[in-house]
């Protein structure tokens, strides 16, 4: 009997018990504040979130500026075709409307069977050598151009450089 008097001793006094009890709590043992928890997984979502969407929407950018991650937008089925393919630049005109002006005529025109958005156009001059003596950005009153579509486009210049011999236009990629 001493020992069924001892297990109920035992039991009585919580003896097993008072060894847990006096253990401070631990991060593992504590219910988390539910807003902290949200928080916590917000943040690195938001992050996360941010850099896909910021690596989609400045694509063109990093291209641009990091060649070699072209393949990973490729491997990530993101890549996508250059702002300027299947637009193409016709009727190019340019002639002085007074001494000082410079004014360049054109169409544009998308031969994709897609609608394009059209970021800006660009005029540069290059010198006898090659080199660029001017950079002129313009906008088209159109933002997108739509399938066969043809849309005209005019700008002048004043005062442009005397050493110019050569005029490019073409589409801005930024």
């Amino acid at each position: 009997m001493v020992g069924s008097d001892y297990s109920v001793t035992f039991a009585s006094q919580n003896v097993w018990e008072a060894p847990f009890a006096q253990r401070k709590p631990t991060a593992l043992t504590l219910r988390p504040n539910q807003l902290a928890l949200r928080v916590a997984w917000l943040i690195p979502m938001l992050v996360i979130c941010a850099t896909i969407g910021g690596a989609i929407a400045f694509q063109q950018s990093i291209i641009a500026s990091w060649p070699s991650s072209k393949q990973i937008y490729e491997v990530a089925g993101l890549a996508q075709e250059p702002i300027d393919e299947g637009l193409v630049i016709i009727d190019l005109q340019y002639a002085y409307s007074s001494p000082e002006i410079l004014r360049v005529t054109g169409k544009l025109t998308n031969l994709t069977t897609a609608r394009l958005e059209i970021p800006s156009m660009k005029v540069r001059m290059f010198d006898r050598l090659g080199i660029v003596v001017m950079t002129r950005k313009f906008f088209l009153s159109e933002k997108a151009i739509l399938s066969d579509e043809v849309i005209k486009f005019s700008t002048e210049i004043r005062h442009p450089p005397a050493s110019a011999e050569r005029i490019e236009v073409g589409i801005s990629n930024q």
